[in-house]
């Protein structure tokens, strides 16, 4: 028995140092590519779980993924999976002189890499941060045209991403375009008359629709073109562009669909539907499929709604909070879905503006929270965070917001002046998704 057990420990010994010695030669490598790189810190443990992209070409190593605002950076600690003969960090540091070494990553590291054989590459590294707190919005402004000029004004977004802007000053209608909401350019207004319901004007794929009285205009490649459309009710204002089809509002809570150059009503809506003031977007579902919305306004009646309206098809509509109101009675606001959720923004009530300017709705309108208690607002948005009304809100393929314009209650003393119109555009974004979104 003894003997056996000498033979075993014998047996266990070599296939030991087998495999220290076979472990030695896969770590030490002959080679300078990296095929690993971590940081772990002694103040947040979210560091050691981050992701870095190795670029084995032009020797760049950085997290595609911005660590947490605030994350110390200034003394990490380096982790790679293979050994090299030699680690320097800002040609002073040694990887392998002691058992932990801080090094600083506030700025771009160089980090050199020597191998068995003597050959060095440098790497640099980039840890990125983000540079505001994630559950903000950042607003910013781009560009101010004055306010007071402009007596009616709206800005939608086209599906390729241009911003268009259309305006009445002094009579005259003006139409502007950009891709930043920044730099503008100044577009084709011929064939459009003056009486055309500016403060309706849709986006229609990469083209927009515009409607004065029966006849329906749409822009493209910097034309004007008019359709005589009939309609057996009268046509209210346009909607939307839901699934190709032009929608539109018309008299006695009916919605119509556009076929050809003839208006078909594709829902009869109850008494109580909004006839004026209303948002109307569309968004997507959960399971990515579009969805139509028409939120709050005036009725017939005169009447301030709180209601959030939904249809999947444009004819059939929900309406969401049948139980309890979602949010403070209001008209001309602005309504956009932002992430998974709705953003809702500005609006009047009962002839002032409404005091909760900025709402947001996790479960799709049915019920909102006021964003303060979700969000904290950029210092430099006093000017932008105020509430106004016909405001235009509108969202980029790439998650940039715009609100452009609208009307201001200019006061003195809390006593109302007069409605100032603004020609301000701001962009915002927000670093990370509102819970629940």
């Amino acid at each position: 028995m003894k003997k056996k057990t000498i033979i075993l420990l014998a047996i266990v010994s070599v296939v030991l140092i087998g495999c220290k010695e076979t472990e030695m030669k896969q770590v030490i490598s002959s080679r300078t590519t990296v095929y690993s790189f971590s940081l772990k810190s002694r103040f947040d443990s979210d560091v050691k779980k981050c992701y870095f992209t190795i670029d084995t070409i032009n020797h760049l190593i950085y997290n595609e993924d911005s660590l947490n605002y605030g994350t110390r950076v200034d003394s990490l600690t380096p982790y790679m999976a293979q050994r090299f003969a030699k680690v320097i960090f800002a040609d002073s540091i040694s990887l392998y002189q002691r058992d932990s070494v801080y090094v600083d990553f506030t700025n771009t590291q160089k980090m050199t890499v020597t191998s068995t054989t003597g050959d060095t590459v440098s790497y640099f590294i980039t840890v990125n941060v983000h540079t505001v707190p994630q559950d903000s919005f950042v607003w910013k402004q781009v560009c101010d045209f004055g306010s007071g000029i402009y007596e009616r004004q709206k800005a939608v977004i086209t599906d390729d991403d241009m911003l268009y802007r259309l305006t009445v000053s002094n009579g005259e209608i003006g139409l502007m375009s950009s891709a930043d909401g920044l730099n503008w350019t100044d577009e084709s207004v011929e064939g459009l008359p003056r009486t055309v319901d500016i403060e309706h004007l849709i986006a229609n794929g990469e083209g927009l629709n515009i409607l004065d009285g029966d006849v329906l205009y749409a822009y493209s490649d910097g034309v004007w073109q008019g359709t005589i459309t009939s309609s057996e009710v009268d046509v209210m204002h346009l909607l939307f562009v839901f699934n190709g089809d032009v929608y539109a509002l018309g008299d006695d809570n009916v919605i119509l669909k556009l076929a050809g150059d003839e208006w078909q009503m594709a829902a009869q809506m109850q008494s109580g539907f909004p006839a004026e003031g209303e948002c109307a977007f569309v968004g997507e579902s959960l399971t990515g499929q579009p969805v139509a919305y028409i939120a709050c306004g005036i009725d017939d009646k005169g009447n301030c709604l709180p209601d959030v309206w939904s249809s999947e098809n444009g004819t059939h509509w929900v309406k969401l909070n049948i139980k309890e109101t979602v949010c403070t009675p209001r008209a001309n606001a602005a309504v956009v879905q932002y992430g998974k959720g709705l953003l809702m923004m500005g609006g009047t009530a009962r002839g002032s503006l409404v005091k909760d300017n900025f709402l947001f709705s996790k479960d799709y309108g049915m019920t909102w929270q006021d964003g303060k208690d979700v969000y904290a607002l950029d210092t430099n948005v006093v000017k932008m965070s105020c509430t106004r009304e016909g405001l235009s809100l509108v969202k980029n393929s790439e998650g940039i917001l715009f609100v452009v314009g609208g009307r201001f209650n200019r006061d003195a003393g809390g006593k109302l002046v007069e409605k100032l119109n603004l020609g301000d555009v701001w962009r915002g974004v927000h670093y990370k998704s509102i819970p629940g979104f």
